[in-house]
């Protein structure tokens, strides 16, 4: 037997080239025992938004978004849809901005790891002044990976 949810991710893909929020729910529907990845979840919330309503009521959107959240807290699409789910649709701007507050958070460290990854990777390659860059960059200033990195850079490049 086929994975169902790879039969559906296939379906999905063919649902949205008609742009139909209405056939992307109902398909949701018929795997509504299937559990979904965070990003199909967002996918799912996202189609109950923009349909008529008829699989799902609005109110399981954010159900869905927050479950997203619980099973991937670092699926950042969800921190993306549920602060303008809260913004938009809730009409509660106060919520929203703690939710786009906890996505960027999520977001800069994911940043931050990549930064500090790319600048080691370029060190590797003696391409010290790119490194440099990075690692001197104002907003990793007081980040402690980076540091180290410095240190390690201007030793190499000019040892006492």
């Amino acid at each position: 037997m086929k994975d169902p949810i790879r039969m559906l991710r296939q379906k999905i893909e063919e649902a949205k080239a008609t742009q139909d929020a209405n056939t992307l729910t109902a398909l949701y529907k018929q795997y509504e025992d299937a559990e979904l990845p965070p990003h199909l979840m967002v996918d799912k919330a996202r189609a109950i938004q923009l349909s008529d309503g008829h699989e799902y009521q609005l109110e399981s959107a954010e159900e869905i978004l927050q479950m997203a959240l619980e099973n991937d807290p670092g699926c950042l699409e969800a921190y993306v849809e549920l602060g303008y789910f809260y913004y938009a649709v809730n009409d509660d701007p106060a919520w929203a901005i703690k939710v786009f507050d906890c996505g960027m958070s999520r977001a800069k460290a994911f940043a931050t790891e990549l930064a500090l990854g790319k600048a080691k990777a370029l060190f590797e390659l003696d391409q010290i002044e790119a490194a440099l860059e990075i690692v001197n960059d104002p907003s990793f200033k007081n980040e402690q990976g980076f540091e180290r990195l410095r240190e390690e850079i201007v030793e190499k490049n000019h040892p006492i």
